[in-house]
């Protein structure tokens, strides 16, 4: 699977290298969490710093339905998705879904995953930037949860902070490419 994952990056990495700022993720399990069979890339690709940055890739192995999908303030360490910190959110926003008036910067929404366990990612974020300083998520964490996101809405205090999406499956310090 990793050979894979290092082949698409090369793959993707070349398709992508004539256009403006462009980040990997490579997802791996939270085993901590008992979710050892999740994995995936993730691309972020921004033209220039005015355009917004398309998410795309895929995850596998996930449960069929919907999983919260969030930028969080830290990087991996140890491959313990605990240690990615909260939502990224400088600007101090409750927690809200992708099209919200007010959120976190790292408040992505939800992934669909099919009966199979695959999710297709393919989103397109104008507060999220591989450019701007503020917003740059490059060196932070992506992360899928197990449940899905209530966007803000469940009406409790969880939902205001992490949209009560449930423990981290899987995790990845997104990495600006260089080509």
């Amino acid at each position: 699977m990793k050979m894979l994952a290092i082949l698409l990056t090369v793959v993707a990495g070349t398709a992508l290298a004539q256009y403006g700022m462009h980040s990997t993720c490579v997802l791996e399990p939270d085993i901590h969490n008992g979710f050892d069979g999740v994995s995936g890339m993730i691309y972020f690709l921004q033209e220039t710093e005015a355009d917004p940055v398309q998410v795309f890739g895929e995850v596998h192995g996930l449960t069929e339905g919907k999983h919260g999908f969030h930028i969080h303030t830290e990087g991996v360490t140890d491959f313990d998705c605990s240690s990615t910190g909260g939502h990224f959110n400088p600007d101090g926003f409750s927690h809200g879904g992708p099209t919200s008036d007010f959120r976190h910067v790292g408040d992505l929404g939800n992934i669909d995953a099919c009966p199979n366990g695959t999710a297709f990612v393919d989103i397109l974020d104008t507060i999220i930037s591989l450019y701007d300083f503020e917003r740059n998520v490059t060196g932070r964490a992506l992360v899928v949860h197990d449940l899905e996101d209530d966007l803000g809405l469940g009406g409790d205090e969880e939902s205001l902070a992490t949209g009560n999406a449930g423990v981290r499956v899987a995790c990845c310090t997104i990495i600006q490419d260089y080509y």
